[in-house]
């Protein structure tokens, strides 16, 4: 996987490795990188071993082509190591927890043709520049991956063709409900009278920090009656340091223009900035709705499924319906628009009763597409079929 941190990709590995945890499998991870010893630690106690290798990634940063054919010709270094590992542990079954290792695969294949390759697509595949590098993409992940498991239908687009594609959503453990300690409003003071507006991210520009904060700003210059606070979960504790601290220089441009944004705009007593967490669902309990303004128009992320099967409406950026069916289970609005997402907050919080709605129906959705059990299952057939 491409690194043990907090984040939707690491706590989706965690319900894959506790959904196939009653099955006969001998599991190992591979990461490039380990941020998060606490993560590690949970990991741990469903693995054999967890061993860091440090390995290039083609990710969003890398947008052109040329840049990654250079890169090209140090990666059979890196994969060396990964490659004795396999064979050293006697490995049946490469699960790659991403899509941004397509560059590994024909290497690996090549040097143990009879491992089997599942590819997990958790992320879109973006254009880049030309095209060449997502046809790269594509290409290597359908010619050398024996299942390819999709997230959503939106992923599987990219792989319809290909007979060793399926789509299988992300699953949730509901009984991680029953050990939730609601900790927002305790933690800072919050009042029941109070709608509390969230969302849940690391810390990216595409995940639409600005555009959310445009959305805050628009709404603290209205004459409302309801009382209300925004809530960002997944701030770098260096960076709500840097919120605090006058004429601190922020490292990150992004970072520095969020920051900006906050004190330029006088949005500190508005907001409220929550370090990246282990246990996620304890501050979003807390929520009366959730927002998701990527810049990607993707609505279907892990967030996503933790708000709705904690019964929250959600107003996300993106026309799929996949997860949430507009004005059923929360709303759907174009991205780089805080008018329009602006206009659905304030009808949410303005009508509890509709929150109340959209929650309970977004529940039902989850209870029935991410039944971790049903999850586990497919996970297994899949494996068992590879090795049949």
């Amino acid at each position: 996987m491409h690194g043990i941190y907090y984040g939707g990709a690491t706590r989706s590995l965690h319900l894959l490795l506790k959904a196939i945890d009653n099955y006969q499998v001998e599991k190992y991870i591979v990461s490039i990188s380990c941020r998060a010893n606490e993560i590690k630690s949970q990991l741990s106690q469903y693995v054999k071993q967890i061993k860091i290798i440090k390995q290039n990634i083609i990710s969003n940063n890398q947008i052109h082509y040329e840049d990654y054919i250079s890169a090209m010709r140090k990666f059979d270094d890196d994969i060396t190591q990964l490659i004795k590992f396999l064979l050293l542990n006697k490995i049946n079954i490469l699960h790659i927890n991403t899509s941004v290792f397509p560059h590994l695969l024909r290497i690996i294949k090549e040097a143990i043709p009879d491992l089997k390759i599942v590819t997990h697509i958790r992320e879109l595949i973006p254009k880049y520049d030309d095209g060449r590098l997502q046809e790269f993409f594509i290409r290597n992940i359908s010619e050398y991956s024996e299942k390819i498991i999709c997230i959503s239908n939106n992923e599987f687009r990219y792989f319809q063709n290909n007979s060793n594609g399926i789509v299988i959503p992300n699953p949730f453990d509901f009984s991680s409900l029953y050990g939730l300690d609601p900790k927002l409003k305790s933690n800072y003071k919050i009042s029941n009278d109070i709608v509390l507006i969230g969302m849940l991210s690391h810390f990216s520009e595409k995940k639409g920090h600005l555009e959310y904060l445009k959305t805050l700003y628009l709404l603290k210059s209205l004459s409302i009656k309801k009382k209300f606070k925004f809530v960002i979960i997944g701030m770098k504790k260096s960076q709500i340091i840097k919120k605090i601290v006058k004429n601190v220089i922020a490292k990150n441009n992004y970072e520095k223009k969020v920051i900006d944004f906050i004190n330029t705009n006088s949005l500190k007593d508005h907001i409220i900035l929550i370090p990246y967490t282990n246990r996620p669902l304890d501050y979003l309990a807390d929520l009366d709705i959730v927002i998701r303004p990527s810049l990607e128009a993707d609505p279907w992320g892990r967030d996503i499924i933790e708000a709705m099967a904690l019964k929250k409406p959600i107003v996300a950026t993106g026309t799929s319906e996949f997860f949430i069916e507009n004005e059923k289970t929360g709303y759907l609005v174009s991205p780089r628009d805080p008018e329009q997402m602006l206009a659905k907050i304030i009808e949410l919080i303005n009508e509890p009763e509709k929150r109340k709605e959209f929650g309970e129906a977004g529940h039902r959705k989850i209870r029935q597409m991410c039944d971790l059990d049903e999850y586990g299952k497919k996970i297994f057939n899949i494996y068992s079929e590879l090795l049949a």
